[in-house]
């Protein structure tokens, strides 16, 4: 079966346990790599590659939601 290839921020924030808004926060404060967006919608879309670095970033910070 194939695994999907992108997610949303919903659902990537659901992988990580924090919520959508600590995702975008972490974003703007520069404490994450900024997200590639679909250039057609503009909304911000994760690989699992994207998810799994963001793990990283997140548990050295600490997770706040």
């Amino acid at each position: 079966m194939l695994r999907k290839q992108f997610f949303t921020l919903r659902e990537a924030a659901k992988q990580l346990g924090v919520s959508a808004r600590t995702i975008k926060r972490r974003e703007a404060d520069g404490s994450i790599p900024v997200i590639r967006r679909d250039p057609v919608s503009g909304y911000r879309v994760f690989s699992q590659d994207d998810i799994e670095k963001l793990k990283f970033f997140l548990t050295k910070r600490g997770k706040r939601g």
